[in-house]
């Protein structure tokens, strides 16, 4: 029996916390409560000493994987990222002093934000 804590379960899918020296969530299928087993796992974010990522960044992974697979109307946040990428790379062929005004203005990214897509909004300026 393996040992996890169950955080959420939809479907045929649960969002559990396991593992004993290193620690990782994981989005599984066919969680058997009675045996503590599932036919297989979906995905896993490991954390802590021996990772890259906080429990926090992990958690988040995990969650993001568990809805996407659960929630038919949700969007995981690398896909966003990935779309949104892809509309600022071709809107910017396009006319890049309109795309970084209606960014700056419409949009009002933050600094951060702008990095996270790409964008140096420090080129653009105001006319």
């Amino acid at each position: 029996m393996m040992d996890y804590k169950l955080i959420a379960e939809k479907d045929e899918y649960a969002l559990i916390q396991r593992g004993s020296r290193m620690q990782e969530y994981a989005v599984v299928n066919g969680l058997d409560r009675d045996k503590g087993e599932w036919n297989y796992t979906c995905s896993y974010y490991g954390f802590g000493k021996y990772s890259k990522l906080s429990a926090e960044e992990a958690l988040f992974k995990a969650l993001d994987d568990f809805r996407a697979r659960t929630d038919r109307d949700y969007i995981s946040h690398e896909r966003l990222l990935e779309i949104a990428t892809l509309l600022k790379d071709g809107l910017l062929e396009d006319d890049a002093d309109e795309v970084y005004e209606y960014m700056h203005s419409t949009v009002e990214l933050s600094e951060n934000e702008a990095e996270v897509l790409g964008l140096e909004m420090d080129k653009y300026r105001k006319n």
